[in-house]
């Protein structure tokens, strides 16, 4: 059976998009199956379910959570969900920033915190790319699947 990841971003001007986009035509290249979608529109209920996650997110203004991802983050930090059990799931994040600011990829840091904390097993560290991400993103997708071929 073809193991199927799970590739979700947050993006304000596109450029989390586009790598999600060529990291999930790198992936299905090396014969995974792919689900890309934005993080406003990821159910948590699907969350939890998830196995294989890849997180690919922007960081906008001073540290913020981009444009569509505003929702999942409120959704995720909420009282309500402070036991959301993420022990299924095996991710990473691609975290994408500039770093003439001061909370350089600080989205993806926070989000790796909390999906951390919520019990979710990271199998590769984050990745942090300034303005150019495209060989820092190729490395971090090519990690990330030798991870999960040793994975049974």
């Amino acid at each position: 059976m073809t193991k199927s990841i799970n590739i979700i971003f947050g993006t304000q001007t596109g450029n989390a998009e586009q790598a999600a986009n060529d990291i999930s035509e790198y992936v299905k290249s090396n014969g995974f199956q792919t689900f890309v979608q934005e993080l406003d529109d990821v159910d948590l209920n699907n969350l939890k379910e998830m196995e294989y996650l890849m997180i690919i997110t922007s960081t906008f203004g001073d540290g913020e959570m981009p444009g569509n991802a505003t929702i999942f983050w409120s959704k995720l930090t909420s009282a309500d969900n402070d036991n959301l059990d993420l022990k299924k799931i095996r991710y990473s994040v691609l975290a994408l920033g500039d770093r003439t600011h001061a909370d350089f990829c600080n989205a993806g840091k926070i989000l790796d915190e909390k999906f951390e904390k919520q019990g979710a097993n990271k199998i590769l560290e984050r990745a942090e790319c300034d303005v150019e991400y495209d060989e820092i993103s190729k490395e971090w997708s090519k990690n990330f699947l030798e991870k999960i071929k040793q994975i049974n």
